[in-house]
């Protein structure tokens, strides 16, 4: 077996994790890169094609890219995960633990909560267009609270949650 598959750290990894791990892992991976490359996708749809750019479309750019910072944070976990897993004895892993996994974490519900608004956003937008036939007379100023909202909220509560956690390091909190 070790011969097909060319990595003995692979091998020794599946005799320590149960199939289920490995499973997980190859399905993560495989999801996160779709995902990415349906953004990319998206992405140059919407660069070469500027007779397909509506207000909509311009909605759904913006999802996409909360959609593609949550698939790069969960493959870049995925594989951090991996390298540690398949092996232990590196200490360059462990010495930067915190510090990547802080940051995979706070990227990761930023965009997971970013997506979540942004859908939110989405059908509002279309709530307001096609129900109730209301045009925005200033599409900007309707962007700008949609930015806000879709932006702004999910990106004060892990900014909120890093501030709390100093704090609380440093003994301030109860």
């Amino acid at each position: 077996m070790d011969h097909l598959i060319g990595n003995s750290s692979i091998i020794e990894a599946s005799n320590a994790h149960p199939v289920g791990l490995i499973f997980l892992w190859i399905l993560t991976t495989l999801s996160c890169i779709s995902s990415i490359f349906g953004s990319i996708c998206i992405f140059l749809i919407h660069w070469q094609y500027p007779q397909t750019r509506t207000r909509t479309r311009t909605l759904l750019m913006y999802l996409t890219i909360a959609d593609l910072l949550t698939a790069s944070g969960n493959l870049s976990g995925t594989f951090r995960y991996i390298a540690e897993a398949t092996n232990p004895s590196n200490c360059s892993i462990h010495q930067n633990i915190d510090t990547f996994c802080k940051a995979q974490s706070s990227v990761t519900t930023f965009s997971s909560m970013a997506s979540f608004f942004w859908t939110i956003a989405i059908s509002v937008y279309l709530f307001l267009k096609v129900v109730k036939k209301i045009e925005t007379e200033d599409y900007r100023k309707f962007n700008i609270v949609l930015h806000i909202f879709s932006w702004g909220v999910p990106g004060n509560i892990p900014c909120n949650c890093s501030i709390i956690y100093q704090i609380n390091s440093v003994g301030l909190l109860l």
